[in-house]
Order: C-alpha cells, then structure tokens, then sequence
C-alpha cells in the first residue's frame, strides 16, 4: 500500500487521546424531561443511556458525545455528531432508527433516539455460533433484506453509510424488527471527500475505502453489507491478521465462498455474498434497491421450497443439508401445521412446538394466541397457553394475562393460570440456580484457601 493512513480519521480516538471526563447521569432528569435509568452501551466517543421521555410517556436511548480533548479534533467529532443528527432526521425509515431530539447540556452533544430491546447483529451472531444453535437461513435472508432496506433508505438522501457493520444493526427476533444505527461517519455521495484519509472499520471496508480514494459510491456500503453477511453466515470474517495486513488482503485476495467453508449454507446465499465483495464495485449489485429484491425473491425460493415437501422425512433431509439443516426442516414442517385449515391439525402444531421448547416458537405461538378469530377455537388455545408455558419464556406472562382477564371460557382460563404458574415457577429455578451457582462457586474458593493453608503449614513444619 502507497496510502499512507491518517489516524485522525480512525474511531477510537480513546487510545490516542485523553477523553474529557462527563459527570454522571444515571438516576436524574435531564432536559427537564429524560429521567436516566441506566448506561447500556458506548463506544469510542460515546455512551448510550436508557431513559424515559416524560413528556412523550416512552422509553427512549440517548447518545451522549465525549469529544478528546485536542482542540481541532473536538471540533471535527462534535461536526460529525451533529451531521449524523442531521442524517438520521432527514431519513423515513421502518429499518433505520429514529431521531427524535437533540441538545447541548453541560458543554456535551446529546441526541435522543427511540431504544430498541434486543442484541446488535454481532452479539446474536458471537451468542449464536457459541453454542450449538443455529439460525435458520430463511430468518438470516430475512434480517438481512431489512438490512437492505434500510440502506436503501439511507441512499435515497443521497448518504453513504461508510460504517456498515454487525454491531451498528439492532435486531429484536421476537419482534421482528430490524434498524441501522450510527450515520456518524456516513459522507453525502455528491461531496466528495477531499483529505485522502482512511474513515471506517477496516474489517468491514471496502477496496475503495481501503485506498483512501475520494471517489466513493453507494457500491462501498455495498461491499460492507457482503462483508456484514459473510460474518452472521460463519461467524468469522474471510481474511485475517492485523488493521494493515487485513487491509492488504481486502485489495488482494479473493474470499472463499461460504458454501465452500459450511456445506449447510445454501449455494445461492453464498453467490449473493460473493457477488456483493466483488474487487471492482461495478461488478456488485447496482444499489441496495437491488440487493433487497434479489433477497426477498431468495427467501420466497428458500420458503417455497420447503413447502414443497409433503411429511417430513429423516433420509430425505439428509440428502439436501447443503441447503437446509435437519433442525430447520422440521422446524418449519412443524410450522406448516399452523397454516392448515382443520383445527385439528393447527392444535397438533401448536403442540409440537412447545415439545421443542425452541425461542422460536414463541412468535407463532403468540400470534395464534392473540388472534381474535382463533378464540372460539377453545381446544387450539388452550394447546397453545399450554405449549407457552412449557417454553419457560417471561415474554408470555403478559399476553397469557391479558388473555387470562379477558376470557369468558372456564377453561381458558384455568389453562392460563396454570401457565403463568409454570413460567413464574421458571423463573423463580433460574434465580434459584444462579443462587446456588454463587454459593458453590463461594463454598469452592473457602475450601481451596483451607487446603491451601494447611499446604502451607506442613511445609513450615516439615
């Protein structure tokens, strides 16, 4: 690389630089309307609280600037944190998160954003490939057509992101809501930038960004959403080493394919990834318009094609893994239930799915549960508050009661308290265990220092 790398423009100016020390807000009002609760995040040069608007009765986060101290970078953080202010209200989006305030306080920048419960994309993907479950591909496709929706929001303004990323995307599986975060370094397509520096996370950057060059195009954030894919698909990224030697790989080597690392990725995800890391951008997909169609056609095909299998069958599965686990067919065989027209076989579904106690069927579950043409089917909901309970998720108790205070059925009823039983009694095991987890651990280190003391002691005497 010819390029040399300006680290003013790099985030993390924490590591170069003495950060001005902000005063503590947890637990009072500022604005004279956010009451702080807690701290639930932060970054390079921010912190992210949650609190609650008092005027406009919800929850919401707030994004609190904390510049370094030197004064000509103070100056370019605090003009990028209001540009991204500017951005993000400018923006009309179901997938990118909204701006609904922003004020100075005590010499800091602060930006109100409504708060979103769930993980970021790389805490699912990190949790997920830590254990032995998996996400289905139809799921992934589907988080990541939002994903590009989203981005089709942001270029519609004419923005580049410039930041795409696994942890500036919010998912809430439960809710099936998807939102882009952090326009802190995205850059209007019609203005060029003129310093020939480096902005970015280099593991997520493009050639072209890599290089410096002051050319970039929305194809950029088009390379950072293959890149994003690539590493909720494997859990890895395609190349390694270090910020320089990472960089060099990007401009020069080609990424494997996933299909070829993990032979359970579908062969037409893989190209879909592939094709958006392509070297030369004019080979990628020509925008984010483009890539959310193409996505939204792959989940119909990946949908229709299970939907084609008429029963389940162990040998028949085994047979198409490069496309689909075993775990994911029978999930969505078992979720083929729910869509039948006699009760009887939309109960059998609903019954299967609390025997997998799997966090995935507490959407459908739900759904059929809240659904007002459902409810003279008493048989179907009573199978279904029963299949709730057994998941042992807290995120029934609510809608169980609010079925529990509306019911006029006998039975609906008793099912519903002997659920909600079930679901306390489960979370009063899990706090119980963690309690027992404490004592253990405590008991095991007074032990060890009485048996390491005797050690001791002989070895005095001896």
């Amino acid at each position: 690389m010819d390029h040399e790398i300006n680290k003013d423009e790099f985030r993390g100016f924490d590591t170069l630089y003495s950060m001005v020390k902000p005063k503590k807000i947890e637990g009072t009002t500022i604005h004279e309307r956010y009451e702080v609760e807690k701290k639930i995040g932060h970054g390079g040069m921010s912190e992210v609280y949650k609190a609650y608007d008092t005027q406009e009765q919800k929850v919401v986060a707030i994004k609190r600037l904390i510049p370094p101290n030197v004064k000509e970078l103070r100056k370019k953080v605090e003009s990028r944190f209001l540009q991204e202010a500017a951005f993000l209200q400018a923006i009309y989006s179901p997938y990118v998160v909204e701006v609904s305030d922003a004020f100075i306080l005590d010499h800091f920048y602060f930006l109100v954003m409504e708060c979103i419960d769930g993980q970021n994309l790389k805490e699912m993907t990190d949790e997920i490939h830590g254990t032995t479950q998996a996400l289905s591909h139809i799921e992934l496709v589907s988080i990541m057509a939002k994903v590009a929706r989203g981005l089709e929001a942001v270029h519609a303004v004419g923005i580049i992101h410039r930041d795409l990323k696994p942890s500036n995307i919010m998912v809430n599986r439960v809710n099936d809501v998807v939102k882009l975060l952090d326009l802190g370094l995205a850059c209007h397509a019609d203005v060029n930038s003129n310093s020939g520096s480096i902005a970015g996370t280099f593991e997520f950057m493009s050639p072209e960004q890599v290089q410096g060059r002051t050319d970039l195009t929305f194809h950029s954030d088009i390379y950072s959403f293959g890149m994003t894919f690539y590493y909720i698909l494997l859990g890895k990224l395609p190349f390694e080493g270090s910020g320089v030697q990472f960089m060099v790989q990007v401009q020069e080597k080609s990424p494997r394919p996933p299909h070829e690392v993990d032979d359970k990725i579908p062969e037409d995800i893989s190209q879909l990834v592939i094709k958006c890391l392509a070297k030369d951008r004019k080979k990628r997909y020509p925008s984010a318009a483009a890539l959310a169609q193409e996505l939204e056609k792959l989940r119909q095909r990946l949908i229709a094609h299970l939907s084609n299998i008429s029963s389940f069958n162990p040998s028949f599965g085994l047979s198409i893994t490069k496309q689909l686990s075993l775990d994911e067919l029978y999930f969505l065989k078992v979720l083929s239930f729910l869509k039948k027209k006699r009760v009887r076989q939309r109960r059998k579904g609903a019954k299967l799915l609390g025997r997998l106690r799997d966090k995935r069927a507490l959407k459908p579950l739900l759904k059929i549960m809240l659904d007002p043409e459902e409810h003279s089917n008493i048989s179907l909901i009573n199978t279904t508050i029963v299949s709730l309970g057994k998941l042992g998720s807290t995120e029934a108790v609510e809608p169980i009661r609010q079925i529990l205070n509306t019911a006029s059925d006998s039975s609906i009823r008793a099912t519903c308290q002997k659920s909600l039983q079930l679901l306390l009694d489960a979370k009063k095991r899990s706090a119980f265990e963690r309690v027992c987890d404490k004592v253990v651990i405590a008991w095991s280190r007074f032990y060890l220092l009485r048996v390491v003391t005797r050690i001791r002691k002989w070895l005095y005497w001896s």
